[in-house]
């Protein structure tokens, strides 16, 4: 436990302000662990467990008792126990310290897609665009959010998301695409010069879960999307760390 705790703590983070590096962002917060796969973000499924049973509060789930406790009258049992009110407490002291935190997910867009180079610049809206696919059985079919897997951010000023149903490899998936303005159009031509380099950096904390649409869970997907406080999108080269630009 304490060592779950230490690991949580090490996310403590302030406030963005202007003199924050790429590498000062990184240190001060803690990771979400995922990646690309087939143009769809995977958050790794053993970090995205745990949270949701944090949040949630789910002892069974987080403390797995699951198998131990199979039934409906084995866990109504359970529940009255002194043992359960003990690891409901502890829980809640975690999702106290986990809300508190900070934390960075690391977006690192398709370089190539199937029919075309996924990192694309529109002139006419002086933004860049890259794409990200989301599962359709965990999609949060609400206007105005960035969806990484199951995690969810608010747009910023600056950003906007539009999606559409496609079928990828006979799966159905939400196509989305997500487009940010570069104020600065000097930058134009680097950022087309290094897009292999382009990232996404989202800083942010979480604040609590929201339960998926009955027809878009199953038994594979989580139930449950992470709603998100989001600090800061902080676009930048991986290879050099320059900020090109960040969305509040």
């Amino acid at each position: 436990m304490k060592a779950v705790i230490m690991i949580l703590l090490s996310g403590l983070f302030a406030f963005l302000n202007p003199q924050e590096t790429i590498l000062s962002l990184k240190t001060n917060s803690s990771e979400i662990k995922g990646r690309m796969l087939n143009s769809i973000y995977r958050q790794e499924i053993a970090q995205s467990e745990k949270i949701v049973s944090i949040l949630n509060l789910d002892v069974l789930s987080y403390y797995d008792l699951k198998n131990q406790y199979n039934t409906d009258s084995k866990r109504t049992i359970y529940k009255e126990s002194e043992d359960y009110r003990i690891k409901y407490s502890e829980l809640e002291e975690l999702r106290s310290q986990m809300i508190s935190l900070t934390y960075f997910l690391d977006f690192e867009p398709d370089y190539y897609d199937e029919k075309s180079i996924a990192i694309n610049y529109n002139p006419d809206t002086r933004s860049f665009s890259v794409s990200n696919n989301v599962s359709f059985s965990s999609f949060y079919d609400e206007n105005g959010f960035i969806q990484f897997d199951q995690i969810l951010f608010k747009c910023p000023s600056g950003i906007a998301v539009t999606k559409k149903n496609i079928n990828y490899a006979c799966v159905d998936v939400i196509e989305e695409t997500i487009s940010f303005e570069i104020k600065n159009q000097n930058l134009v031509p680097k950022i087309e010069e290094n897009k292999n380099f382009l990232r996404l950096l989202c800083v942010f904390s979480f604040t609590g879960t929201v339960a998926l649409k009955a027809d878009r869970s199953n038994l594979i997907s989580s139930d449950y999307c992470f709603m998100t406080d989001l600090k800061s999108v902080v676009v930048y080269n991986s290879r050099t760390n320059e900020i090109y630009s960040s969305y509040n």
